[in-house]
């Protein structure tokens, strides 16, 4: 009966100790599990009809070290039309889905991915997109589904936010060239 009553309190001890740890393991990772943000770049800007204006998509990992990016990016077609999509210089090498534009319902989606160890840093260069101001309005580009995967072998989404642009496409244009405002936005 004394072995038991061992046995058992030796239990109850690992047990405790096992999960003191798993709960420090959980503390130290969920302290990093949302860090990575989508920016658009430049943020807002006002532009004449006619006019055709680049908006790179950039990640910021925040430290943390990122393998895969996949979004579904809005535009309204009634406004903008998508010129180009441009994807040299990404810090994505694979592309599980190719950048494609859907003009019908104003989306650019992609899926990308990148080999170990990731990438880290404050301005990754996912892609650019060339857009052409067709009428005027303001263009709210946004994000709508979206992860950023870490380079964690589970798969962890660290996105934090995903920026807005708005670019400005006034009805008259200005007696001088496009000039540049500031909005912002998150997911």
């Amino acid at each position: 009966m004394r072995k038991f009553f061992e046995k058992n309190a030796y239990e109850i001890k690992s047990r405790k100790i096992f999960f003191a740890f798993f709960s420090l393991i959980i503390f130290l990772v969920s302290g990093r599990a949302l860090a990575a943000n989508l920016i658009l770049s430049p943020s807002v800007g006002t532009y004449n009809v006619g006019d055709t204006f680049k908006v790179s998509i950039l990640v910021d990992t925040q430290g943390v070290s990122i393998n895969s990016i996949d979004t579904d990016i809005k535009y309204p077609s009634d406004l903008l039309d998508v010129v180009s999509v441009n994807k040299s210089g990404s810090i994505l090498s694979m592309w599980i889905q190719e950048p494609t534009n859907t003009a019908s319902n104003g989306s650019i989606t992609f899926t990308g991915g990148l080999p170990t160890p990731g990438f880290t840093g404050a301005s990754g260069k996912v892609l650019d997109i060339t857009f052409k101001a067709k009428s005027a309005g303001v263009a709210k580009l946004s994000f709508l589904t979206s992860s950023v995967r870490a380079n964690d072998g589970l798969g962890t989404d660290v996105l934090q936010s995903a920026g807005e642009e708005a670019p400005d496409v006034p009805a008259q244009p200005p007696a001088l060239s496009a000039f540049m405002t500031m909005i912002a936005g998150t997911r």
